[in-house]
Parts: structure tokens; sequence; C-alpha cells
């Protein structure tokens, strides 16, 4: 682990910007995430749902997924959650 060196935002040190400037533009991304129970569409629905799996197709397609997502069993319809498919990062 590194026991020296600075962490700086935008140039300036953590430590001299006020707590109120830090929540603003800081988030916290975990790598643990949930995903429902039901399919792949439904989960990613919860977000958009009204989006067609055209849409959903295209999203996927410019975040460079649709692999990813061609190569899932039953794709945008592959059950995913408590007794559906693993997923893993490709």
């Amino acid at each position: 682990t590194p026991d020296s060196g600075r962490v700086l935002l935008d140039g300036v040190p953590l430590a001299e910007l006020p707590a109120d400037v830090l929540r603003r533009r800081i988030a916290l991304v975990s790598q643990e995430v949930h995903v429902f129970d039901g399919t792949v569409a439904e989960d990613l629905r919860l977000f958009a749902p009204d989006a067609t799996d055209a849409e959903i197709r295209a999203v996927a397609d410019r975040l460079g997924a649709t692999g990813w997502l061609d190569a899932l069993p039953e794709g945008l319809g592959t059950r995913v959650g408590a007794g559906g498919q693993d997923l893993a990062a490709a």
C-alpha cells in the first residue's frame, strides 16, 4: 500500500477543499452490484421503464456491450438474479 503521495482534485489537495465541495464532486462506486430477479431487459427497464428492446440494444451497442449481450443464452430475455444466469464482466 502507498505510504506517501498526494490526492488532488483539479490540482488542489483534498485536505484544502471544504467538505461541501468534496461532497458535490465525489461519489462512491461500489464493486458490489445487485441484480434483481427477472430478465436482463426487466433489470435495465428499472431505469427506463418505457425502453424498447431496440433502444436497450442501441445503448448496449454504444457501450460496446452488444457482444456480451448476444453471448447470453437468451439475450435480453436471459433470466438473472436468484436462480438465474450468473453474470460476469467480459
